[in-house]
């Protein structure tokens, strides 16, 4: 009596168990809720306005070098200069809050103290009244926020951010803020990255809220805890024609070769049933290899989805087959060529399913990308 709802219950569980690993991959339902209090970043437009009395110095960055990039550890080494040019009031702050040259501003995504340098070069008065100063730096920064959602044809903007001390409550936002010099912000020569092309860069404005006034009582203004950055961002491309014959190729042959699998007629059982448990090795290697370029992520890539449609698939085919392999057994002689006949059209009905399956899955995945968490 149970045994005939056995197998559309079994199909029924497995479509129901897919969609729900879709579902929450998507909507991130039972994901740890990520802690919110870690300060705010506001970005700074057109509209954005800032306290009467906050004076805007102009901040510009040229990166000369960046090296040792590793996407393991999200980190890089860079060189360059970076120039501030104040106007006279804030000088007047400089002066009567004892502020040297070099406690002015920060690199924020510096990685250790150790590993970073800024060192004031030249300083002069413009003919306008306003004071240059150029540093000099140096060091190892943390590239976070990479978007590796469409991998392998990502885009990174690799960032570095300069911001004004806030070891200094004199430069918090209600006196002092950032002007991007986006004109004169350049890339040097030496800021390629291996297995990447540098599409260009770009320089924002913005400010960041600490979620903590570090002890001090609040309602005074001395100590705003909002300070002004600017983020220079390097963007790289990976390279397309070198993402699809390394990565997406060897996907798309072993795909194929499962997908025309059930084109072999039902007779064949024993060497239909051989095909999906080496495929999904063949997969499961494959994985593994190009998961070593990316580092540990709390979402899903574009690979990542086709990887589990296509596992999905190749668990679906060889139920098929074990499927058909057992009817084409248990039929008579005199009835094989009729079973025969009705595996290959079942086939058909699954490899062209299968098939639409996996293309829509492509589409999806790249589209409506998962949410960054």
């Amino acid at each position: 009596m149970i045994k005939p709802f056995l197998k559309p219950l079994g199909i029924a569980l497995f479509v129901v168990a897919f969609g729900l690993v879709v579902w929450v991959n998507r909507t991130g339902r039972f994901d740890p809720r990520p802690y919110e209090e870690k300060g705010t970043l506001v970005p700074v437009t057109k509209q954005t306005t800032f306290p009467p009395k906050s004076i805007p110095m102009t901040c510009g960055v040229h990166v000369e070098e960046i090296s040792d990039f590793s996407v393991q550890t999200l980190t890089f080494s860079a060189e360059g200069s970076v120039w501030l040019i104040w106007p006279p009031a804030f000088q007047a702050i400089l002066i009567g809050q004892s502020i040297p040259p070099d406690q002015i501003l920060t690199a924020v995504n510096a990685t250790q103290a150790s590993n970073f340098s800024l060192h004031p070069e030249k300083s002069f008065s413009l003919p306008d009244g306003r004071i240059y100063q150029r540093y000099r730096f140096s060091g190892q920064f943390y590239a976070s926020g990479l978007d590796f959602r469409h991998f392998p044809f990502e885009a990174l903007d690799v960032p570095l951010i300069f911001g004004l001390n806030s070891e200094n409550p004199a430069l918090n936002v209600g006196n002092a803020h950032l002007v991007a010099d986006a004109a004169q912000s350049s890339l040097g020569e030496y800021t390629d990255i291996p297995g990447y092309i540098n599409t260009g860069q770009h320089l924002e404005e913005e400010m960041y809220q600490f979620p903590s006034r570090f002890g001090l009582p609040t309602g005074n203004s001395e100590t705003e805890t909002r300070y002004s950055r600017v983020q220079m961002n390097a963007v790289y491309h990976s390279a397309a024609i070198a993402a699809i014959l390394q990565l997406i190729l060897p996907l798309v042959v072993v795909m194929t070769i499962l997908l025309l699998a059930p084109n072999l007629t039902g007779s064949l059982w024993n060497v239909r049933t051989a095909i999906p448990p080496s495929i999904l090795l063949a997969l499961i290697f494959q994985e593994q290899a190009y998961r070593t370029k990316l580092p540990p992520l709390p979402y899903l890539t574009f690979m990542d989805q086709m990887y589990a449609a296509s596992f999905a698939i190749a668990l679906v085919v060889f139920g098929l087959f074990v499927w058909t392999s057992n009817k084409l057994d248990q039929a008579t002689p005199e009835d094989r060529p009729a079973v025969v006949d009705q595996i290959n059209r079942i086939d058909l009905r699954f490899q062209i399913a299968l098939t639409c399956t996996l293309i829509a899955a492509a589409i999806i995945s790249w589209f409506l990308p998962v949410p960054l968490r």
